[in-house]
């Protein structure tokens, strides 16, 4: 959406602004000078944080659809999930109050490594109950937002990942607040499908972009295991799959594509002469809502639809002549017509198919083309531009 961008840049710096003149500019996490990325032979832990959180990202979006899917299916009046759901994450809050909130206030401390507050052995824990407490509350059908755990996951498993690494390398390590603020960066990223902003988003609540590069290298590489898995699936994979953005490739791919290209050669016609049930057993038979109309000479001279079969009463259909009821006022299409050109004069006239018919001779039927054959023709050409798109590495 690259218009949007200068607009969000102002609005995002105007409502900073504002917001921040009334609670204070300090990060939401306060600003850990000790994180600052200063030895390249730090990446290699950062790139094994990424991988970690893509792997628990998997485990956390098939854990949230899932419990999603499991209250669709459950047996009980609408009402009542969301106050299963409330209720067994109560209990859970019970015994870990630490998943219950945002839990911002829990990352704080897990920057500053203080273990008194927050227990070494009890922050797997908490990632676990995080993960299952937030699928409960929002996949019940309860409100919620998924950023905030997402967050508190990812800070928690760097964390995890420090106290593991230093208990073996001691003096190799860099400090744990890295470790949590790319944690965050990393999870979210993945998860979410949004590596760039949540970069800049973490880098912001966290007053630095000390950060960036083994962020970078983290994000990437959960951004990738994490693959299809996402916790917006709405979110489309690029432009060409918006639906906001549809006309910007049918209406250039309708123009480019031709009669020719969608209509049926094969045309099922009927007489002047025959009788209306005969034309509904033809249509009903062949799964057609319209059919041209020929003269003895087999000329085209007219089409009879299926709301023209239904508009005459059943019991006069034997002996009602397709002449008396058929419309003779054609709209006609040509074979070398652009698909954009025919759907337009089927749209502007509100009918459902097209007799294609001669240059030379406007009465010469050579095929018929409905608005089903122009959207068959049109998919199969877009699902071929998205190979391209897939093959080329674009999306």
């Amino acid at each position: 959406e690259v218009e949007t961008l200068l607009p969000a840049f102002i609005a995002s710096t105007v409502g900073y602004s504002i917001f921040a003149s009334f609670s204070g500019w300090t990060p939401v996490f306060g600003y850990m000078n000790q994180s600052a990325f200063n030895d390249p032979l730090d990446l290699p832990f950062y790139a094994i944080l990424g991988i970690i959180c893509g792997l628990v990202g998997i485990v956390y979006v098939k854990g949230f659809y899932g419990t999603r899917s499991f209250f669709q299916r459950l047996g009980i009046p609408r009402f009542l999930k969301p106050a299963l759901g409330g209720f067994i994450v109560g209990i859970i809050g019970m015994f870990l109050p630490q998943v219950l909130g945002m839990g911002y206030g829990w990352i704080q401390i897990a920057m500053s490594g203080n273990f008194v507050l927050l227990p070494i052995i009890l922050i797997p824990v908490i990632i676990v109950a995080k993960i299952v407490a937030t699928s409960l509350s929002i996949g019940s059908g309860g409100s919620g937002g998924v950023f905030a755990p997402a967050m508190v996951i990812g800070g928690l498993l760097g964390a995890s990942l420090w106290i593991l690494l230093n208990g073996l390398l001691p003096n190799f390590v860099p400090v744990i607040a890295g470790f949590v603020i790319v944690g965050m960066m990393a999870f979210f990223g993945g998860v979410g499908k949004v590596p760039i902003a949540v970069m800049l988003m973490v880098s912001e609540m966290t007053g630095g972009l000390t950060l960036l590069v083994p962020s970078m290298i983290a994000t990437t590489i959960a951004y990738i295991i994490t693959g299809k898995y996402t916790l917006y699936r709405s979110q489309v994979q690029s432009r060409i799959y918006s639906p906001a953005h549809r006309s910007e490739y049918s209406v250039p791919l309708l123009q480019k594509l031709f009669v020719k290209d969608a209509m049926s050669k094969k045309v099922i016609t009927t007489t002047l002469s025959s009788p209306i049930s005969e034309v509904a057993e033809i249509m009903a038979k062949n799964g057609i809502k319209g059919t041209p109309v020929l003269d003895d000479e087999g000329k085209l001279v007219g089409i009879v639809t299926l709301t023209d079969v239904l508009k005459t009463n059943a019991d006069k259909r034997a002996t009602t002549r397709v002449s008396s009821v058929m419309t003779k006022e054609l709209v006609t299409t040509f074979s070398d017509e652009s698909l954009y050109a025919a759907f337009g004069k089927m749209a502007n006239n509100q009918i459902g198919r097209l007799p294609v018919v001669g240059h030379k001779d406007s009465r010469k039927l050579i095929g018929i083309i409905t608005r089903e054959d122009v959207w068959r023709v049109y998919n199969i050409e877009i699902m071929s531009k998205l190979e391209e798109v897939k093959l080329s590495g674009s999306i």
